[in-house]
C-alpha cells in the first residue's frame, strides 16, 4: 500500500485540504496504473504526472520549511 504524508499548515484550510487529499488520490491512481499497466505509453504518463505530483509535494514543504 502506497502511503503519502503531507505535513503542512495548507492542510489547515479547507482548500488546502481538499489539494492536499487531491494530490494523495493522483499520486495513488499513478501509481497504481504505472505498476500495474503493461502498455508503455499508459505507463509513462502516469510516471510523468507522478513527476509533477513530486515537485508540487516538495513544494509545499519546503514552504513549510521556510525555504
Amino acid at each position: 500500500m502506497l502511503s503519502i504524508e503531507i505535513k503542512s499548515d495548507i492542510s489547515k484550510t479547507k482548500g488546502g485540504k481538499k489539494l492536499i487529499d487531491f494530490i494523495k488520490a493522483k499520486y495513488s491512481e499513478c501509481f497504481y496504473i504505472a505498476k500495474n499497466n503493461e502498455e508503455k505509453e499508459l505507463r509513462l504518463k502516469a510516471l510523468d504526472t507522478m513527476a509533477f505530483l513530486d515537485l508540487i509535494i516538495h513544494k509545499i514543504k519546503d514552504e513549510e520549511d521556510g525555504k
